[in-house]
């Protein structure tokens, strides 16, 4: 009888422990999630990049010194060596769009909120010998169905166009 009382006992700890999970899902357990996804994307790009301090902000905008002609086609060629597909670009506006896609067409399992895949594209805009770079960049999680902006991994994404710009490009001092 004391067997069976603190077999029992020991399955209601169990239970317990499973479930918080499930009761915290969408409050408190978003939050790892946030910090761990994060880290995992700098993580990721750090293998690739080293040389790029990921945790600072990126620009917006950076301007350079070459022509505008220079700086468009280094924007283009940039596009090209990241293999982004351009959905939209008009050379008289300025405007290139890419087309969505996964980012290094990975995705994360995450023990709290299950699997996660990350999407971006690049809005860009280049008149007057500046770039400015908007990526918008989601998380999107297969048990929770829902989309959730990475401010990370747009940070990111910026780093990295710029940088293949700036190895180009003479920025103008800031």
């Amino acid at each position: 009888m004391v067997s069976t009382y603190r077999a029992l006992k020991r399955m209601g700890y169990w239970a317990l422990l499973v479930s918080v999970p499930f009761i915290l899902n969408g409050c408190i357990a978003a939050v790892p999630v946030a910090i761990v996804g994060g880290t995992n994307l700098y993580n990721a790009a750090r293998v690739q990049y080293p040389d790029i301090k990921f945790e600072e902000p990126a620009p917006l905008t950076v301007t350079y010194q070459e022509s505008q002609e220079v700086v468009w086609n280094a924007v283009v060629s940039s596009l090209q060596e990241l293999n982004e597909q351009v959905s939209f670009i008009d050379k008289t506006s300025g405007i290139i769009r890419t087309e969505p896609r996964n980012f290094n067409d990975i995705s994360w399992v995450d023990k709290s909120l299950g699997l996660a895949t990350f999407r971006y594209a690049y809005n860009l805009v280049c008149i007057n010998s500046s770039v400015n770079v908007e990526v918008p960049f989601t998380e999107e999680q297969f048990f929770n169905e829902k989309d959730r902006i990475t401010p990370e991994g747009s940070n990111m994404m910026r780093h990295i166009l710029f940088d293949h710009l700036n190895r180009k490009l003479n920025r103008v001092a800031q």
